[in-house]
C-alpha cells in the first residue's frame, strides 16, 4: 500500500511493515503483481525488476526499460529485458527455460505453463521442466496446482507430474481449485478429478458444481446441498 501523506510504500507481510521508498513526490511502483506468498515490481526510478519473497527484496534485473512478468505462489516467470530469455524465480533460485519469450504463458502455485515459440507445451513445476505436447493445445489454463487443456476437443489435466486424460469431451459445466477439478458429464452426474484420481461424486441428475479449495459443494434444486470431501458425501441433515 501506498502512504500518501508520507509519501511512503509499503508492503505488510508476516506481521512485519516494509518500506519500498520514502519522501517520494511520485509513486515510482506503479507496475506490480501479488501472488499468494510473493509480490514483484518494477521500480522506474532505479529502473530495477524485484521480487519480495520470505522476507527479502531480490533484484531480478537492474536496468529494465519493462518487463513482461507473471506471478503464482513461490514463483514468477518473466522475460529477461536483458537478454530477451524466458526464466522463472522459484523459491530463491532462477531457471532458464527458454532462449526466446513464449507465444503465452500462465503461472499458479509453483508452476508456469507455456507455449514456446516452435509450438511445444511445457509446464515448469518443482523445479524441473516437463514436456507435455510437442504442439500448441487448443485451450489451456492454470489454476493452483492444476493444468487444464484441450487436447483435440477431450479434457486433459496435469498435476504433480502427470496428466491424464479425464474425458473425451469438454465439460460446459466445471469448477476447480487447488488439486479439484469438478464437473458435469454429459449425463449431468458430477465427476472430479482429484489430485491425480478420477472420481464418480454422486448419481443424481444437476445443474451446478462448486468447489472449495479440495471441497465440492453439491446443490440440488430443492435447497438441499451436500459437500464431498476426501472422496466421501456428507448430506445436508433436517433440523
Amino acid at each position: 500500500f501506498y502512504d500518501e501523506n508520507y509519501k511512503n510504500f509499503h508492503i505488510y507481510y508476516n506481521d512485519s511493515e516494509y518500506d519500498l521508498g520514502d519522501g517520494l513526490v511520485d509513486v515510482p511502483i506503479t507496475n506490480y503483481k501479488l501472488g499468494n506468498n510473493i509480490f514483484a515490481f518494477t521500480d522506474t526510478y532505479q529502473m530495477t525488476f524485484t521480487v519480495f519473497y520470505r522476507n527479502e527484496f531480490i533484484d531480478l534485473s537492474r536496468v529494465i526499460r519493462s518487463v513482461n512478468f507473471e506471478v503464482g505462489a513461490d514463483i514468477v516467470a518473466y522475460v529477461d529485458d536483458e537478454t530477451n530469455t524466458f526464466k522463472a524465480f522459484y523459491k530463491g533460485d532462477i531457471y532458464d527455460l527458454e532462449t526466446l519469450p513464449p507465444k503465452n504463458y500462465q503461472t499458479g502455485m509453483g508452476m508456469v505453463a507455456y507455449v514456446n515459440q516452435n509450438d511445444e507445451f511445457f509446464v515448469f513445476t518443482q523445479g524441473e521442466k516437463i514436456r507435455i505436447l510437442n504442439f500448441s493445445p487448443k485451450y489451456y489454463e492454470v489454476k493452483d496446482s492444476l493444468v487444464m487443456f484441450n487436447q483435440e476437443d477431450f479434457l486433459n489435466i496435469f498435476y504433480g507430474e502427470e496428466t491424464m486424460q479425464v474425458e473425451r469431451f469438454i465439460p460446459n459445466s466445471f469448477d476447480w481449485g487447488w488439486g479439484t477439478f469438478a464437473y458435469l458429464d454429459e449425463n449431468l452426474r458430477i465427476k472430479a478429478y482429484m489430485q491425480g484420481k478420477k472420481h464418480f461424486v454422486i448419481n443424481e441428475t444437476l445443474r451446478e458444481v462448486v468447489v472449495y479449495r479440495n471441497i465440492i459443494v453439491i446443490r440440488f434444486g430443492n435447497n438441499r446441498w451436500a459437500v464431498h470431501y476426501k472422496n466421501q458425501n456428507y448430506h445436508q441433515l433436517d433440523e
